[in-house]
Formats: structure tokens, C-alpha cells, sequence
């Protein structure tokens, strides 16, 4: 196996595998835990298992006084976007969570745009539009009405929190810290903003079945830990473009997710919403090599001319 090849199997694989949150999440709900509960355990062995992840590697687990107000900080953004998508299924098709969530690249443009005078391309605009025109489709019923505010709300603020972590680790001290251990510590930190919630609402739920523990297991390792690895090794041998492409797996195996394992439907309005929107975020992620390709196509003709 080529490392092309093995970039992309390993692209694809981290995009597939964080799309099967659902499948463990709202099964663990349909058995009574609440959102704060699937969070901590989530949180809890994945720590456990990337501490081994990084152990094996000999990796030094220290960090810097200057390192951990930020890492605490991407803590409190992680466990906010977390908190805000685990609580979207309660109220969304898991398809359509999925997918509205896959626009944090949109927001990253616009955040940048707004705060950091970044430009944007003719491209980018294009992207926007199709994106809110995905959402809207995304956020009505077949009569027109809007499917449910209140979960539209969490996904999006979901979305928008992760768009400020994504941004945050290239603006801020940390971003030469390697990705496992930066997640390692964002994790740590998320497992105690999400602790202290529950101390104070004392609502931790107890497993008490094979079935639980299966699924919390499975929440841990597939969409967390194997996700992370596979996509640090992906961005590693075929470069974060064509990896974040390959993400446009997580909202299409989110809606097979629902399809197969909850037996949602999905309308043509679903289906064309979820579309604008993976082609909104494609055309986002190739925005410079498009402007590129016009703009040497352009000037080529117009030196010829001349």
C-alpha cells in the first residue's frame, strides 16, 4: 500500500468513524443517560487510551505555565461544542445534526473575515450562499415550518464553537504543540468542565448493562480515539486538504446512521439541503487552488492576446 493510498483509506476511515457518533450517543439515550453522563464517559476512556497512545510514543506530557490557560480555554470550546451537539440529537434528525455541523469551515471563514481582515474570495461567497441555502432546506418540514429551533440552535452553536477551537489553536501560543497531546489536554480540560456540571447537578448515570457499556466503549474509541489517530496520520502522508475533503464523510455516514440504525427518512428537500452543503464546504477547502487555476487561466489568455 502506497502512502497516497494509505493517506486516503486513513482520511476516510477518521471522517467515517466520527460519524458514528449518533449510533452510540442515542443509544445511550434511548437507555435513560443524559447528555452530561455520555459526555464524561466519552471524555474518561478517551483520555485513558490516548495517555497509552502517547506513553507507547514516549511523548513528554509536560506543559508549559504559558501553555495552560490557552489549552484550558480550548477545554471549555471543546466541551462546549460537545455538550451542543450531544444535545441536538434530542431534537434533530441525526442526518441533519450531522450536516449543519459540517459548516464550522464556513464560520472559520467568516470569523476570519470579520475579526482578522482575511479577504473573501469570490469563491467564498458562493460557499456562503449555498451553505445558508442548505440550511434553510435543512430547517423546514415538507409544509414549510421550522423542524425545531431549539435543536437547529445547539447544532449550530456546536458549529460555531468548534469554528472558534479551529481557530484558536492556529491564533494562539499552542498551535506547536502536537496534535495528540494537545487533544489529550483539551480533553482533560473538557472532562472537568463537564465533572463539575454534573457535581453540581449530582446526575452522573450509572451503566448497568453489557449494551451501555458497549456503546460507551464504542463512543470512546471509534469516533474519538481512532478518529483522532487516523487523522493525524492522514494529514501527515496526503496534506489537511484533501483530508478535510474526505470529511465529507462524517454527515453522509451520520445520515446512514440514521437511515439503517434509527429508520429515518430522508426527502428529496433533506437530500438536496445535505448536497448544497458538502458542496459549499468542498468549494471552501478549495478555494485558493480554484482562484489559482481562474486567475493563471486568465492571465495566460490575456498575455496571449496582447
Amino acid at each position: 500500500m502506497n502512502n497516497i493510498f494509505k493517506g486516503y483509506f486513513l482520511g476516510a476511515l477518521a471522517a467515517a468513524c466520527y460519524g458514528l457518533i449518533p449510533l452510540f450517543a442515542v443509544n445511550l439515550y434511548n437507555d435513560g443517560f443524559n447528555v452530561d453522563s455520555v459526555l464524561f464517559y466519552r471524555f474518561f476512556i478517551s483520555i485513558l487510551f490516548l495517555g497509552m497512545y502517547l506513553a507507547l510514543k514516549k511523548e513528554s506530557l509536560l506543559l508549559k505555565k504559558k501553555e495552560i490557560l490557552p489549552v484550558c480555554f480550548m477545554g471549555l470550546l471543546f466541551a462546549i461544542s460537545s455538550f451542543s451537539l450531544f444535545m441536538s440529537y434530542n431534537y434533530l434528525n441525526i442526518g441533519i445534526a450531522s450536516t449543519l455541523l459540517f459548516v464550522y469551515p464556513i464560520m472559520v471563514a467568516l470569523i476570519n473575515f470579520i475579526f482578522f481582515s482575511e479577504k473573501l474570495s469570490f469563491f467564498t461567497i458562493i460557499s456562503i450562499l449555498l451553505a445558508v441555502l442548505g440550511i434553510f432546506l435543512l430547517s423546514r418540514t415538507n409544509d414549510g415550518s421550522i423542524i425545531s429551533l431549539c435543536g437547529i440552535t445547539f447544532v449550530i452553536i456546536s458549529a460555531f464553537s468548534y469554528s472558534i477551537y479551529m481557530i484558536a489553536i492556529n491564533k494562539s501560543g499552542i498551535s506547536k504543540l502536537s496534535p495528540s497531546k494537545l487533544t489529550y489536554y483539551v480533553l482533560i480540560f473538557a472532562l472537568i468542565f463537564i465533572s463539575l456540571k454534573l457535581l453540581r447537578e449530582n446526575s452522573l448515570i450509572i451503566p448497568k448493562s453489557i449494551n451501555n457499556y458497549e456503546n460507551i466503549l464504542g463512543l470512546a474509541v471509534f469516533p474519538t480515539v481512532i478518529s483522532f489517530i487516523t487523522l493525524s496520520m492522514a494529514i501527515r502522508l496526503i496534506g489537511s486538504t484533501y483530508t478535510a475533503i474526505l470529511g465529507a464523510l462524517e454527515p453522509l455516514t451520520g445520515v446512514m446512521v440514521g437511515i439503517i440504525a434509527f429508520n429515518e427518512v430522508v426527502t428529496y428537500r433533506i437530500l438536496i439541503g445535505i448536497i448544497l452543503i458538502l458542496a459549499a464546504v468542498t468549494i471552501i477547502i478549495f478555494d485558493k487552488k480554484l482562484m489559482s487555476i481562474i486567475e493563471r487561466k486568465f492571465f495566460n489568455r490575456i498575455h496571449k492576446h496582447y
